[in-house]
């Protein structure tokens, strides 16, 4: 008897095709992870520019409500040195009152007195803390300023309540229809914004 030859070769090893299937595969995972990891990155960045402007208008809210009959000056000093800062003269810094400026306590205690003439008045204060938050919201690349809060119209008489609004990139702190508006007057967002709003009063 005759032994059959089988013309059929046995496959030992990985062919090439093998191969290449199993280099593609890993080529996507590598970039799904890569895009994964950009998108988480890019989260966390964006939860940390929030926080920073949530304790920006944190800070000047507590002032706003604690120096309240001063709102319009607020209101008119913020936008004046946000229009500064982001020009191109930074302003000067407002003379110092109350603590921060001339010494307020003369004597000693318990007898001492406080020089009315150093102390801060309504207008004064809203000026130096406008100033200074808007200083601080520069330096960290927002910008600040207040306006009457956007709300949908009810058809009554409405209060326009005051808000405080934070933005970044390339949005302005305002409340409008334009692109760079952060937010329009039926308080709805305006597309791909990036700001915070935060009511006062």
């Amino acid at each position: 008897m005759k032994q059959q030859i089988s013309n059929k070769k046995n496959q030992t090893g990985i062919g090439l095709m093998e191969v290449m299937v199993s280099l593609l595969l890993l080529a996507v995972s590598v970039l799904g992870f890569i895009a994964l990891q950009t998108r988480s990155a890019e989260a966390t960045d964006e939860s940390l520019v929030r926080t920073s402007a949530l304790s920006i208008m944190g800070d000047l809210a507590d002032k706003v409500r604690f120096n309240v009959g001063a709102l319009s000056e607020y209101q008119t000093n913020l936008e004046t040195y946000d229009t500064g800062f982001n020009g191109t003269t930074a302003p000067s810094k407002p003379k110092s009152c109350g603590l921060g400026g001339a010494s307020i306590v003369s004597g000693t205690a318990p007898n001492a007195t406080v020089t009315a003439s150093s102390l801060c008045n309504a207008t004064q204060q809203a000026k130096l803390d406008s100033y200074l938050a808007v200083k601080h919201a520069y330096e960290n690349g927002f910008r600040l300023r207040m306006a009457d809060c956007p709300q949908k119209s009810t058809g009554g008489d409405e209060v326009k309540a005051k808000c405080l609004i934070v933005a970044w990139k390339e949005t302005t702190a305002t409340v409008g229809t334009g692109a760079s508006d952060c937010v329009k007057a039926d308080a709805g967002y305006n597309t791909n914004a990036h700001c915070m709003i935060m009511e006062l009063l």
